[in-house]
């Protein structure tokens, strides 16, 4: 590769006394010359390049990741295209977990760094990409070749300091929100992944650009503003990169704590027995010492089933912010987590009655019976619901997923992008206290089903079950093969049997094109519904699920056995199986075409005679079911707009 001919040839250093002249050499020191910033070229850094270049490249990398190799190969294609006076390239270590042997090429890197310097490291690990050789013996083999003494390499590679070195490495990238390989900071911007040099060559144009028109500061001065800068703004995007999306958080009757006007809400899914919401709690604190007037923070309840004490300690702080206020509230909280995993119910009372709860007052709402208690907390889970905000703690800031107990530095580097765009609107002329709900506008809740226009909706020559009169019709796109579609059979029973005067099942049949017993399956049930009409399709659709056993029952023998159970008549269903009467399920692969419902299980949820309705796609909870025949009232207003279109 282009670097074995770049790189000047090296002189070993001479074997130090000790594994490391600690006075000479502190673990972490600064390079000569560099200023400090919060992406620090360090003294043991692999480095090459001018010290004083205007645009340097950090790259975490990974020995054993493909994608790194890639990446190095574009590193080096770039070393081509600018002089070492204008881009420096330091390497640093974060070997993953998973890549058994990237941990042991890291310390072999760092060990040859400290024999031979950095140029000779650099070299080092051009050789080990492009040998893809990470046993013990080639990686040596490697260091050998440009001239390191085995002794001197071994005691480097067994050097306690060594190992703090790549860990190091690994914290930095963490604090800036690395978690893969490879990551690159191009003057603190960053970039993930094995991307084209092209992507370099832009970002690395426009630094170089940058540091001509305002340099003038002197080299130090003008690098460590930029790095900064851009790191916050790389950090911020590094935090949202799985997410980038914006959510409708409305605060409705949350407790807050800090003014409406503030720029920046933050909205936080809480579990009292969570240890990382504990955690994430810790952090908000500093953050409102460190924002002040510019944030408030809003609470959300979201007990976890498997945390015991949640529920009922939620119900406190219900009770606590109903009685006593907003602030009393956030007190409380904070007593729920020091007390956190304690959570008992002695506990609990002894804490509701130093806030004045009588005792009547707090045993019902510890034990369920308070109905603004129950409501308050359905509400909030119902939020996460359509927010898809499943685990805890989730926080929401204007509007933006953070999701778990990240670093405080994690949080202000997007607090401050909110703050930034904030004041852009209330320059713009958005008023403060409409700032956060002119923000949340815009975003999503991807848990709420998809309303969908309907020009004809009908049940004709579909098995149904439920009143023929019943107010909501429900459809049901589905596969006899799907395991999916199976569990949602399951959990609808009770729902079904609740609502059976409110609700009509209406089957439609999508066999999936990879289920190769699907297809029958859905001809046996359609023929039995041909010879015993509805009756005699969910005896075969309960069959074919398998409901009275432990699985689904499609195979060719068990749907003739079937055949036979029903006393269906077999040269006709014989002619079903064999495709002559498939009009049926091909009609209704057409419909959910026009749905854009490509999955099973789906169900379209829709008000009898209404001309829009909800799809709901997978196997959801009751719960969700629940909600969308209330929300089908409402979407049935006049007025209430459409998402998509399709044709039943």
């Amino acid at each position: 590769m282009l670097s074995c001919t770049r790189t000047a040839e090296v002189t070993p250093k001479p074997a130090p006394q000790t594994s490391r002249d600690k006075a000479a050499e502190p673990l972490g020191a600064l390079a000569r010359g560099e200023p400090r910033t919060s992406l620090p070229i360090e003294e043991d850094d692999i480095v090459v390049g001018g010290r004083e270049a205007p645009v340097t490249i950090v790259a975490f990398l990974d020995f054993e990741c493909p994608f790194c190799m890639k990446g190095f190969e574009t590193l080096e294609e770039l070393r081509t295209m600018y002089p070492e006076e204008s881009l420096r390239i330091a390497i640093k270590q974060l070997p993953l977990e998973f890549h058994k042997s990237a941990y042991p090429a890291a310390l072999a890197a760092q060990a040859v760094q400290q024999a031979a310097g950095p140029r000779a490291a650099y070299q080092f690990s051009s050789a080990v990409f492009e040998e893809r050789d990470l046993s013990g013996s080639g990686l040596m083999k490697a260091a050998k070749a440009l001239g390191v003494d085995r002794a001197l390499y071994t005691a480097f590679v067994e050097d306690p300091e060594t190992s703090e070195r790549i860990h190091a490495d690994m914290a930095l990238a963490a604090s800036h929100g690395i978690d893969g390989t490879p990551a690159f900071f191009i003057n603190g911007r960053g970039l993930r992944g094995a991307v084209p040099a092209s992507e370099f060559q832009t970002k690395i144009d426009e630094e170089l650009a940058y540091f001509k028109a305002h340099g003038s500061k002197g080299w130090a001065k003008t690098y460590a503003e930029r790095v900064e800068a851009n790191l916050r703004s790389s950090l911020r995007d590094a935090v949202l990169a799985d997410d980038p999306r914006l959510y409708q958080v409305p605060v409705a009757a949350s407790p807050t704590m800090g003014p409406s006007s503030a720029l920046v809400t933050l909205v936080s899914f809480s579990d009292f027995e969570c240890p990382y919401c504990k955690r994430g709690d810790h952090t908000v604190v500093e953050l409102q010492k460190l924002y002040g007037a510019e944030l408030r923070v809003a609470w959300k309840h979201l007990p976890l089933p498997f945390h015991k004490m949640a529920v009922p300690a939620a119900r406190l702080s219900v009770l606590v912010q109903k009685t006593k206020g907003d602030e009393a509230f956030f007190e409380v909280a904070r007593r729920l987590f020091d007390s956190s995993p304690d959570l008992s119910e002695p506990t609990l009372i002894s804490l509701g009655k130093s806030f004045g709860l009588q005792g009547p007052e707090l045993e019902a709402a510890l034990g369920g019976k308070n109905a603004f208690v129950e409501e308050r907390i359905a509400a909030d889970q119902d939020l996460a619901e359509d927010l898809e905000a499943h685990g805890t703690p989730t926080f929401f800031i204007n509007g933006r997923r953070v999701q778990g107990a990240h670093p405080l530095s994690h949080f202000q580097a997007v607090i401050d992008g909110e703050l930034a765009l904030a004041r852009e609107r209330v320059q713009s002329g958005t008023t403060r206290e409409a700032l956060y709900e002119s923000i949340i506008r815009e975003g999503v809740t991807p848990g709420v089903p998809d309303l969908v226009a309907l020009d004809q909706l009908t049940e004709t020559s579909q098995p149904s079950r439920g009143p023929k009169d019943a107010p909501y019709v429900i459809h049901v796109f589905s596969d006899f093969e799907c395991p999916f579609c199976r569990r949602a059979e399951q959990t609808l029973t009770p729902f079904r049997e609740k609502q059976a005067s409110a609700v009509r099942w209406v089957w439609h049949d999508l066999p999936l094109p990879f289920h190769n017993k699907a297809l029958p399956a859905a001809r046996a049930g359609r023929e039995a519904y041909r010879q015993k009409g509805d009756a005699g399709f969910w005896q075969m659709h309960d069959l074919l699920f398998g409901l009275a056993v432990s699985t689904s029952r499609v195979s060719p023998d068990e749907l003739e056995a079937h055949a036979k159970e029903l006393r269906l008549n077999q040269a006709e269903f014989k002619r079903a199986l064999e495709g002559k009467r498939d009009e049926s399920i091909e009609h209704d692969k057409q419909l959910a075409l026009q749905l854009e419902i490509h999955g099973t299980p789906a169900f379209v949820v829709q008000k009898r005679g209404a001309k829009v309705g909800y799809v709901i796609s997978g196997a959801q909870p009751a719960r969700v079911f629940e909600r969308a025949l209330l929300r089908i009232e409402k979407a049935n207003q006049p007025g209430e707009p459409a998402q998509r279109s399709g044709q039943l």
